[in-house]
C-alpha cells in the first residue's frame, strides 16, 4: 500500500515539517476552501483537516469554538466530502489527514465512512477517542483503514503505558500524535494577530513567516459575525 504521507516516513528531521491545522467549513465553506488553498499554496507539506463535531471531547479551545462555527455555517459530513474533494482535485499530491472522533465514523459505520473519506482524497485518519486498547483487542478498524488504503492515526497520551506504547509504535504506520499532560498536541511558539486571522506558529522560521504573510495577504474579512479559528501548525 502506498500513500501521500509515505515520503515523510523517513525524514530524518521532523523539526522541519510543520502541517497546519484547520477546521473545515471554518468560518464557512467558502472561507475554508481558500484557506486550505493558500496554506498548500504557501508550500505546507501536507494539510491536517478537523471534522466539526458537537461535542468534543479531546480538541483545544481553539479547535472547539471553530468547530461551533463550522457547524453554525452548515458544517455536515457530506459537505466535508465534497469540501475535502475540492482540496484533493486543487492539489492532486498534498498528503490530507482528518480528524474526527469515533462516534461519527462508527454512526456511518466504520467501513463506509473509511471509504468515503478515501474516495474524496483522505489519506490518514486520526480518531483522538479511539483507544490503543481497543485496536489491539478489536482489529476491526485497522482492518477498515487498510482496505480503504488509509493510514489510521496512533494518540499516546502522557499516561500510556510503556507495553502499549511499544505494541502500538510497531502497529501504526507513520502517524504518532503524543498528548501532552494538559491535553495539547502542540505548543504554540508565536502568534500573529490581524483583524481577519490569527495564526499560530511552531518554531519553523523562514517556512512560517513565508505562510503567514500569504494567508494575511490573501484573506479577505469574513462575513459579519465570524472570526476564522487559528491555523495551528502541527509538527
Amino acid at each position: 500500500m502506498t500513500n501521500r504521507f509515505d515520503r515523510y516516513l523517513t525524514v530524518n528531521n521532523h523539526s522541519s515539517l510543520a502541517f497546519p491545522y484547520m477546521t473545515l467549513f471554518d468560518p464557512d465553506k467558502e472561507s475554508s476552501y481558500r484557506i486550505a488553498r493558500d496554506l498548500i499554496e504557501a508550500g505546507a507539506p501536507g494539510l491536517i483537516l478537523g471534522l466539526p463535531f458537537s461535542d468534543p471531547c479531546a480538541d483545544t479551545e481553539a479547535q472547539a469554538n471553530a468547530s461551533q462555527r463550522a457547524l453554525r455555517a452548515g458544517a455536515t459530513f457530506d459537505g466535508a466530502l465534497e469540501l475535502i474533494a475540492r482540496i484533493r482535485a486543487e492539489a492532486p499530491k498534498c498528503p490530507l489527514a482528518l480528524v474526527t472522533y469515533l462516534n461519527p465514523s462508527v454512526v456511518y459505520g466504520f467501513d463506509h465512512f473509511t471509504q468515503k473519506i478515501a474516495k474524496a482524497g483522505i489519506d490518514a485518519l486520526l480518531l483522538p477517542d479511539l483507544p490503543s486498547s481497543m485496536r489491539l483487542q478489536v482489529p476491526t478498524f485497522d482492518k477498515a483503514a487498510q482496505r480503504a488504503q488509509l493510514i489510521l492515526g496512533t494518540y499516546l497520551t502522557s499516561q500510556t503505558s510503556v507495553e502499549t506504547r511499544e505494541k502500538m509504535q510497531l502497529k501504526t504506520r507513520g502517524f504518532i500524535v503524543t498528548q501532552h499532560s494538559d491535553g495539547a498536541q502542540s505548543l504554540p511558539f508565536g502568534a500573529i494577530l490581524t483583524d481577519d486571522i490569527v495564526l499560530f506558529c511552531e518554531k519553523n522560521g523562514q517556512y512560517c513567516n513565508h505562510l503567514r504573510q500569504k494567508l494575511i495577504a490573501s484573506l479577505t474579512r469574513p462575513s459579519k459575525g465570524l472570526t476564522p479559528a487559528p491555523v495551528d501548525l502541527i509538527d
